[in-house]
């Protein structure tokens, strides 16, 4: 099957209903179908509409959205950033081999732990309150001769 139309083809239609039946046997009447093939054009096309205007794009992938390893791992190799809000979010890029500077810290509640272990790796923290620059600043005084990333 080529590319062009493995991507223009739907998963389901592709596995047919003999394949559908087989998954619903072995899962249950819920599941989901990562199609990687369909994703990683998406990624590539997405990526490449934004630099056909601006150059110097780079996409991040939310795991709070969608924390499929497979998934995260996939968009993480097309060059997509980890954009997490939680400690097991971060906790799983780590674990996929996210390079630490390949990871946003965001999102409005961050434990004071989890933005000065994100910092100290070397993660880019954006800070989303006065509360925040507060802890920030605390950590900064304790850590004076290391730069830290924030937004």
């Amino acid at each position: 099957m080529s590319p062009t139309r493995a991507t223009s083809t739907s998963l389901a239609a592709r596995l047919g209903r003999k394949g559908l039946e087989l998954l619903h046997q072995d899962h249950g009447t819920a599941f989901y179908l990562l199609d990687t093939q369909r994703a990683t054009s998406n990624v590539r096309d997405l990526v490449s509409a934004f630099r056909a205007i601006h150059r110097r794009t780079s996409i991040g992938h939310s795991y709070k959205t969608n924390y499929i390893p497979a998934l995260c791992a996939l968009t993480y190799a097309e060059g997509a950033y980890a954009e997490v809000v939680s400690g097991m979010e971060y906790d799983l890029a780590i674990r996929l081999a996210v390079a630490p500077e390949r990871i946003l810290l965001n999102g409005p509640v961050k434990s004071a732990g989890l933005i000065e272990r994100a910092l100290l790796a070397g993660s880019l923290v954006n800070v989303d309150s006065m509360q925040e620059v507060e802890v920030v600043r605390t950590i900064a005084l304790r850590h004076p001769e290391h730069p830290f990333r924030v937004g």
